[in-house]
């Protein structure tokens, strides 16, 4: 297969090299603001007046970790994996006899197709084969076939044809730059796809055709646009910018027919668009410059209805569980002995409850914006010493080490956590040590200031809703 992949063009546009030293936009929900502040707020407070030479060596070291830390998240930090799920079956096998057995030539889109779609195969075998030899051997078509994808993708060119091809094969590369952790790379080729999807229409009904008149099954080429739709949200949502396309101007259904809704995955699927549209009217009603630019009371009032639509999609996907894992539906979605609707419906859930706290001002998944309450317990953990906020950091910490080396997104994450953590340990230290290092690593109005541009004390939201939105007490 790599022998006849096209002549390589210039150097891969998924290698970080090209955009690290070019400064890019990331709004006030993205990683790489709210650690930036931590950084300076640590230096302003923890440094104040004294030299950084006359630190001590532990601290020094910690602090210039966590400086070189927010200096490479401007290589596009944490994101998080998409599964490859918009095509089907029937339609992968086309494309694999396409290339692997050409009797006439193939394009380059369906050379991205067969590979994304070979790569993420072998990675599940591998993933799930413990026989030495076997395994030994998925790892090495998986690696071939991702330097295939990428040497693929780096060939793409700038004006591709709207085709329901070319935008599967962009989808697969956008699949791949979030596993990577190129969010801004994948966020451009998906605004290509959703622009195709819009030129050939796939966003909108016949004329002709009303709801009721619709298909009743889910077809390919609408698949193909949710699926671009639901990643254009959660990435936009995660670099703090505007989604690719507006709500009004989509009119196909997510599913057509109720009937339709008798199958779990379709139910699932219908739940996990509902949820990507909450996502754009969370930062178009509560981030954008515009809905900044509101009052406090008008802000408070749309949080609390998208909290409300939240708390009703957990509702439902908590309620649909019951169907997927019951005796008659659980062995249509095992893989490898792996309930994957399962799985699928329960990180949903997660997801869910997290999107409900970035509502609150706060933040939304483990791998897409996993970041923000760790900070605001690390925080609270260097200003008041506190054994359980630090035992609270550790889990965390922990949680993650048990899957270190999975993907470069984790690593990212784990090295920043552990850092902090290690931070938080030293100032615990040297409070307890002197009385006056205490005092100058209080955060006082500086705790506060961060506090409300996170909105943990928001005007947007009393304490009392605060606490409920959260389940606290």
């Amino acid at each position: 297969m790599a022998a006849i992949l096209p002549p390589s063009g210039p150097e891969s546009q998924l290698t970080p090299k090209q955009e690290a030293n070019t400064p890019v936009f990331m709004g006030s929900t993205s990683l790489r603001a709210h650690t930036a502040f931590v950084n300076k707020l640590l230096k302003e407070r923890v440094l104040g007046s004294t030299d950084f030479d006359d630190l001590a060596p532990q601290m020094q070291a910690a602090i210039s970790t966590l400086e070189h830390t927010v200096s490479d998240q401007n290589t596009l930090g944490v994101t998080f994996s998409l599964l490859c799920c918009f095509m089907t079956i029937d339609d992968s096998i086309k494309h694999c006899n396409k290339v692997c057995f050409a009797i006439e030539g193939f394009n380059l889109t369906d050379y991205i197709i067969v590979n994304g779609g070979l790569y993420y195969l072998f990675n599940e075998k591998a993933h799930n084969i413990n026989i030495g030899a076997e395994k030994a051997s998925y790892v090495q078509y998986h690696t071939m076939c991702k330097s295939n994808l990428e040497l693929a993708l780096s060939n793409l060119g700038f004006f591709m044809d709207s085709s329901k091809e070319n935008i599967a094969a962009l989808l697969f590369g956008v699949i791949y730059a979030i596993e990577i952790s190129r969010p801004l790379l994948a966020l451009k080729m998906n605004h290509s796809a959703i622009q195709m999807c819009e030129t050939l229409g796939y966003h909108r009904l016949p004329m002709s055709a009303g709801i009721s008149n619709y298909d009743t099954q889910l077809s390919s080429e609408s698949n193909l646009f949710w699926y671009a739709y639901m990643i254009d949200k959660g990435l936009a949502l995660r670099l703090g910018r505007s989604s690719a396309i507006r709500d009004q101007d989509i009119t196909i259904p997510v599913i057509a027919s109720s009937s339709s809704l008798i199958n779990p995955s379709e139910q699932f699927f219908n739940s996990w668009v509902r949820h990507s549209k909450v996502q754009g009217r969370i930062y178009d009603e509560l981030y954008s410059f515009t809905a900044l630019s509101s009052t406090h009371a008008e802000r408070m009032q749309r949080g609390l209805v998208l909290a409300e639509e939240v708390k009703s999609l957990i509702q439902v996907t908590t309620d649909l569980l019951p169907n997927v894992t019951c005796k008659e539906n659980a062995g249509k979605y095992q893989l490898d002995g792996v309930n994957s609707l399962e799985v699928s419906s329960k990180s949903e859930i997660v997801t869910l409850h997290a999107t409900l706290t970035l509502i609150y001002r706060a933040v939304r998944t483990l791998i897409v914006t996993p970041f923000i309450p760790f900070i605001i317990i690390f925080c609270h953990a260097a200003e008041s010493s506190s054994d359980i906020d630090l035992h609270l950091l550790r889990e965390f910490v922990q949680s993650l080490q048990g899957i270190r080396n999975v993907s470069e997104a984790i690593d990212q994450l784990l090295s920043l956590a552990e850092v902090l953590l290690h931070i938080a340990v030293l100032c615990k230290e040297a409070n307890r040590e002197n009385a006056e290092v205490q005092q100058s690593l209080l955060i006082g109005p500086e705790f506060e200031l961060y506090f409300s541009q996170c909105g943990f004390m928001p005007p947007l939201f009393d304490e009392m809703t605060f606490r409920e939105g959260l389940g606290g007490s």
